[in-house]
């Protein structure tokens, strides 16, 4: 999907990680409804990002069917990092945080054991400090995988994120000491209903004034109509193209999934038989 009319909050979300790399707090709250484009706008940021020293990006999405499973995104995202990640740093990366990163991340205990980093349980597991030892050796990790620059950790859809994602995303705006990490969330806030269970986190966001709030615009006729010709194998028709943008109305995804049926129902005739 081509990169359109984003410019100005690609280069909000840079800024965030270069308050990171100067040893300033870097929060981002990326809004909007479903199919505006905050997904492709974190496609590209990863992108950019991709060739800059001391930048590393991770990306962890929540899903509504595994809303159960702890630190779900949080777990995605730190996969990611370790899947690139050089046999040879893997023991430096984990420190004393094996036991939980193999919880945290299952598939990574056959790694440890080949490595022969040792993820043991600790001889202490006292329940009710369990959760803090957790996020302590999810920070650690991370720290250990800025190496001296930026993890720029992208959690996506944080409407479906489970309440140890949500504690994470709580203890990181609450802790005293600054962090490499530069922190994105994104969510739908015209999905938060009243009782929504992140609907409090969402509203200490908004009242923190070290998060950026970036909501992004429907994208104008202009914007759509580029993207629906880019999208296209041929150039569809005029009136095709004008009722895209109609029906669109703004939001980028829809607009490409009218283009689509558009162009499948093309000289299909009520008359045909199914």
């Amino acid at each position: 999907m081509a990169f359109l009319g984003r410019e100005r909050e690609l280069a909000q979300l840079a800024e965030a990680v270069r308050r990171v790399a100067e040893g300033r707090l870097g929060r981002v709250a990326l809004t909007g409804p479903a199919g505006i484009g905050s997904s492709r706008l974190l496609d590209e940021l990863a992108a950019r990002v991709s060739s800059v020293a001391g930048v590393l990006a991770c990306r962890g999405r929540a899903f509504e069917p595994a809303r159960g499973m702890p630190y779900q995104s949080v777990s995605h995202a730190v996969a990611g990092a370790f899947a690139d990640l050089p046999d040879e740093q893997v023991a430096r990366v984990v420190g004393n945080a094996g036991h939980d990163l193999g919880v945290l991340v299952p598939d990574l205990r056959d790694r440890f054991d080949e490595l022969g980093v040792d993820h043991a349980a600790p001889r202490l597991l006292a329940p009710d400090q369990v959760g803090r030892r957790v996020v302590e050796s999810i920070f650690g990790v991370m720290e250990r995988l800025a190496d001296g620059g930026v993890l720029l950790l992208m959690l996506e859809d944080v409407l479906n994120a489970d309440p140890a994602t949500r504690s994470f995303i709580e203890a990181l705006q609450g802790i005293g000491r600054n962090l490499p990490i530069c922190l994105v969330v994104s969510y739908q806030p015209d999905e938060l209903h009243r009782r929504h269970p992140l609907r409090t986190l969402a509203e200490r966001m908004a009242a923190d004034p070290d998060y950026v709030r970036i909501e992004l615009d429907p994208l104008d006729a202009r914007q759509l109509e580029r993207l629906v010709l880019d999208a296209a194998d041929e150039r569809p028709a005029a009136n095709v193209i004008t009722a895209v943008v109609e029906g669109a109305r703004g939001n980028p995804l829809v607009a490409l999934q009218l283009a689509e049926s558009a162009r499948r129902l093309d000289g299909v005739r009520l008359s045909d038989p199914i």
